[in-house]
């Protein structure tokens, strides 16, 4: 059982612009969702859960941006896929996040050596599951930390709660970018802390895991970037949580032609459905043919987006049913 119908093939990307003020800037009205719906879109997926805008004070909550979205999707008859806990609060201190050989501290991401910070990160998505889970809204964990990358694109463990774990797990004093005792450290650091992270989401009757790990990345020259082991976090979950699926989410995919077979490769060992995305309307009659002869399970669509289009229109809408339809019929569905 999936949290997606076996006839949904495009997924929606952003109805809305959630600020760090906790202001939502809407896309899409309601019109534009009920025409969305009627061309075959179920269900959308919101790429942001402002932490810092929910949470401005600790312990002063207000999730009334949220509560709205998951309203308006509700009501036209959409169900969302809810991300957690991005842009983490102000009030947070530095040493909960990772610093470098500089002393400069990176506020994109927690850090996995402060079992405080961890704590505080996991007990918001426990509130935010309990808060909005239900057969139409299944809240989910995709690792969107640092923009479109899972840690740091700098060696960022120079922090005083990075320097004791790794003495604690090495013996060595200081740990050294390149240095392979180092490089070791880090990935278990990381993949330790995902999968905690991700025992959270994954206890649903769906038991699925939605992830956002980019292999195109994972080839860069990024030293912290955790992307570049992807292979042991997919094997790592699928060992230790033992998920019915992996969702993983390609955005630009398309661009990435010369990494489609390591995915396909993934999607085989994994039992991964892929989507691939983002896409504008006008995209989808070429990029969809694409997607489909490499395997794709589906793609992610935003008609309208800032500096793009402001509202939803019928060539649009008639993009998105040729697209569904070339799907149905790749998979055999009337």
């Amino acid at each position: 059982m999936s949290f997606l119908a076996d006839d949904e093939f495009l997924l929606l990307m952003d109805i809305a612009h959630i600020n760090e003020t906790g202001v939502d800037v809407d896309f899409i009205d309601e019109t534009g969702l009920k025409m969305l719906l009627d061309s075959g879109i179920k269900t959308t997926m919101p790429f942001q859960c402002m932490w810092n805008s929910i949470e401005k004070k600790e312990g002063v909550f207000d999730w009334s941006v949220l509560d709205k979205y998951i309203e308006r999707t509700t009501k036209v008859g959409m169900k969302t896929i809810l991300f957690s806990a991005t842009h983490y609060p102000q009030w947070f201190p530095d040493d909960w996040y990772p610093k470098d050989g500089l002393g400069n501290i990176h506020k994109e991401a927690l850090s996995p050596w402060n079992k405080e910070a961890q704590e505080r990160n996991n007990s918001f998505s426990r509130m935010v599951i309990q808060r909005y889970s239900s057969d139409q809204c299944l809240v989910v964990s995709p690792q969107l930390l640092c923009g479109e990358t899972m840690f740091l694109n700098v060696a960022g463990f120079y922090g005083p709660h990075a320097i004791k774990d790794f003495h604690e797990k090495t013996g060595l004093d200081v740990p050294h970018p390149g240095d392979p005792i180092t490089d070791e450290w880090l990935k278990n650091s990381l993949l330790n802390m995902l999968l905690e992270q991700q025992r959270i989401f994954v206890e649903n009757k769906f038991r699925e895991i939605y992830t956002a790990l980019h292999i195109a990345i994972g080839h860069f020259s990024f030293y912290g970037n955790g992307n570049k082991w992807i292979e042991d976090i997919l094997q790592l979950w699928t060992n230790e949580l033992k998920p019915n699926k992996i969702i993983h989410i390609y955005y630009t995919w398309v661009q990435w032609g010369q990494f489609w077979s390591k995915m396909n490769e993934w999607k085989t060992n994994f039992n991964e459905d892929i989507f691939g995305g983002a896409e504008y309307c006008e995209g989808l009659p070429t990029t969809t043919p694409i997607a489909i002869n490499n395997g794709l399970r589906g793609q992610i669509v935003a008609p309208c987006y800032p500096g793009q289009h402001d509202h939803v229109e019928d060539w649009m809408c008639n993009n998105i049913r040729n697209s569904i339809s070339l799907f149905k019929q790749t998979k055999g569905i009337l």
